[in-house]
């Protein structure tokens, strides 16, 4: 895909912030997140053919004046968005603003077309940054956020936005547009909360990463490093050249996450029935087993957990600015002798997820970090396969309508890193679109294997 940068302009806040809100403190899931843009691409049709006149910029141009006044009032409550990541300690709430770029898609593809292909390789030109890792810490350019409105030719819009994880996680994110999307249709919102810091103190001593007796730690960066690099030095070692991680997209339907559902209930116990990104995440790890079975490495799943409703609602974390989430790790090995059972992994994730409640974060909010690390460690040492998911299916993606319609389409983008799976809705909210990240030769195998194709073609 071929786009053109037209223009490019920094948004300030329509307000200036207040000398007081001149720091935004960061807390230590904030300040322990890799240097990562996120990526999401909001796609939406193009006007009614009588406002296109053949100039599919003129058609957007009431469009992007509205996405750039919006996004000025918006940044007035999510200030720190604007701000610039000079400290790993602080956010500096300056004002300096977010880059907003106006891009011009030139073949002749219409968004439709894209929509359809779900080729994840090529959606990055849609992108206002690079989704590459570099580490912990902050970004080499200290920017936050970026917006890149590209406009086809049919006139159709793609709106993408590369967002930190150093100040925000998905559900932080996703606030944070449906609230920019409420403004642009005139509505009013509720200004989020700053309170992240004061709930999961900052640590003084970032290298910290390890458990409650101190018996291990190792240095954040490595950490991230080997997450990064992990797949290609281990298939690097036997190959002898370069692995290519790829990205792919599976759509799974209501029918074929259903069918999921009842393989991995446990029978009679209905209070045991999977959720939906339980049964996908049994699934998939089970056929990526399949295959590396026969490597007998020890294997990890990671799983991610939305904190904010495991506190005490009287904190208000829905709205908070900052990441309130963490991984929970599982050690499935003992679930999966005959590679068929899986309801072994709901149940051993299950337990896991039920240590994190009120009492649990009470604990971090007197600075017990070494709680949230524990046992993150174990799936980065040598000999490990680690595999990651990130369950977002039931976020409201598609609320992001500016005055124009809901997206027709919500999407991620490609990583170079492997051995990872983020879970979206689709847009008629029955089935999940999973982005898979895998190196090449594990992604080939996984769409030769029968259960897999079987499965997808459910409808």
């Amino acid at each position: 895909m071929e786009v053109v940068v037209k223009s490019s302009e920094a948004i300030k806040p329509s307000s200036p912030t207040p000398s007081h809100l001149g720091r935004h403190y960061r807390s230590f899931i904030d300040q322990t997140n890799p240097k990562l843009f996120m990526p999401t691409i909001y796609y939406y049709p193009p006007p009614p053919p009588n406002n296109m006149n053949n100039d599919p910029i003129a058609a957007n141009a009431e469009r992007i004046d509205s996405l750039k006044r919006s996004l000025a009032d918006v940044l007035t409550s999510f200030y720190p968005f604007a701000g610039r990541a000079t400290d790993p300690s602080f956010i500096d709430c300056n004002d300096s603003g977010v880059v907003f770029t106006q891009a011009v898609v030139i073949d002749h593809r219409c968004i439709t077309d894209v929509i359809a292909e779900k080729n994840a390789q090529q959606l990055s030109p849609l992108l206002p940054f690079s989704t590459e890792i570099t580490g912990a810490g902050v970004h080499d350019d200290e920017r936050l956020l970026g917006v890149q409105a590209n406009i086809f030719k049919c006139g159709g819009l793609a709106l993408g936005v590369s967002w930190s994880h150093n100040i925000c996680d998905a559900f932080c994110f996703i606030n944070f547009i449906n609230s920019w999307a409420r403004l642009a249709r005139g509505e009013e919102i509720t200004p989020p909360t700053t309170i992240s810091a004061s709930i999961f103190p900052p640590l003084d001593n970032l290298s910290m990463f390890g458990t409650n007796n101190n018996s291990s730690s190792s240095d954040i960066n490595d950490i991230d490093e080997t997450n990064k690099n992990r797949a290609n030095e281990e298939n690097n070692k036997n190959e002898g050249r370069k692995v290519v991680v790829t990205t792919k997209v599976f759509r799974f339907s209501g029918a074929s996450i259903s069918s999921l559902k009842d393989k991995y209930s446990e029978q009679g116990r209905p209070e045991l029935i999977p959720t939906s990104a339980e049964a996908l995440s049994t699934f998939i790890w089970t056929r990526f087993y399949e295959s590396r079975k026969k490597q007998s490495r020890r294997y990890f799943i990671t799983q991610m957990v939305n904190l904010r409703n495991k506190a005490d609602p009287g904190l208000k974390l829905d709205s908070c600015i900052g990441n309130v989430c963490q991984f929970v790790v599982v050690h499935p090995d003992l679930e999966l002798v005959d590679g068929s059972s899986g309801y072994g992994i709901v149940r051993r994730m299950r337990a896991a997820i039920r240590k994190f409640d009120v009492e649990y974060l009470k604990k971090l909010e007197k600075g017990d970090a070494s709680l949230f690390f524990e046992g993150l460690v174990d799936p980065f040492e040598e000999g490990t396969s680690m595999f990651m998911f990130s369950c977002m299916n039931r976020f409201p993606y598609y609320d992001a309508d500016f005055g124009w319609g809901r997206p027709i389409w919500v999407s991620y983008g490609h990583f170079d890193f492997s051995n990872f799976a983020f879970m979206i809705p689709t847009e008629s909210g029955d089935g999940v679109d999973v982005w898979l990240n895998m190196n090449e030769d594990d992604m080939k195998e996984l769409q030769l294997d029968q259960q897999f194709i079987n499965t997808l073609l459910l409808s």
